[in-house]
């Protein structure tokens, strides 16, 4: 039979429901990933966050400091390495809010900074066109050099 035959007699073909059921599939198990990206990332940001104040202003404050910041590491053209790891570690541990600039991969930027905040342990305060702005309280910075929430 052909395929204009099975449609006409409600008829569906099999390999073209063995092809959406595996594509349902492959997206499922993306959302799996992301699910769980975004509920690290979250509680990453709990962890972070200091209390007394909503995310949304402490948010608002970070990003209104980090505006006259110039960006301290730049991604290039071999992306997530574990040398950008170490620039983006020791930046936050002598700054606490950075900004980074992505050179190249403007598109996976997104991806990219949630994997560099999921293994930095920091926090996403936001992306704006191609730089990411992140934060992480480091206490062993003194009192004076500390960004106050």
């Amino acid at each position: 039979m052909c395929k204009k035959e099975m449609k006409k007699h409600g008829m569906k073909d099999i390999q073209e429901e063995g092809k959406k059921s595996k594509k349902r599939d492959e997206i499922n198990k993306r959302l799996k990933k992301l699910k769980t990206k975004t509920e690290k990332i979250e509680r990453i940001l709990e962890e972070n966050t200091p209390k007394g104040r909503s995310r949304s202003d402490q948010k608002r404050k970070l990003k209104a400091l980090a505006h006259h910041l110039d960006p301290v590491v730049m991604v290039g053209q071999k992306g997530f390495t574990e040398s950008l790891a170490k620039a983006v570690d020791r930046a936050l541990s002598d700054h606490e809010l950075i900004k980074i600039r992505f050179v190249d991969f403007k598109d996976e930027k997104r991806e990219l900074t949630d994997e560099i905040v999921s293994s930095l342990n920091a926090g996403l305060v936001g992306i704006i066109g191609n730089i990411a702005i992140l934060y992480r309280e480091n206490p062993d910075l003194p009192q004076s050099e500390r960004i106050k929430l």
